[in-house]
């Protein structure tokens, strides 16, 4: 397994696992290669995501190419898409 696909394949679990700490029952896409990694459900309400990694700077650039693909893949399966950026927290001292 590519360390990267890897990577994205733990960071999307995160998102399932922090939606469902919020009533949210939800699943990865399978293999991720389409536009929408996570598709989440609760009370008849559809999300449709696609999560982005980010440690740096953060930049709508990383989804400009996928956007038209999103809204599309939204529209024909009646889901609202959801643009989940994770980035990693930066410890503080003032942080308990």
């Amino acid at each position: 397994m590519d360390s990267n696909y890897g990577f994205g394949i733990r960071v999307e679990k995160l998102v399932v696992t922090t939606l469902a700490i919020f009533g949210w029952y939800s699943v990865l896409s399978p293999g991720s290669r389409g536009p929408i990694d996570v598709y989440s459900v609760r009370s008849r309400i559809r999300w449709c995501h696609q999560v982005k990694y980010r440690d740096s700077t953060f930049s709508l650039d990383c989804i400009n190419g996928d956007l038209a693909r999103i809204m599309r893949h939204s529209s024909l399966h009646n889901c609202t898409p959801i643009l989940a950026f994770v980035s990693p927290i930066i410890p503080t001292y003032s942080m308990g």
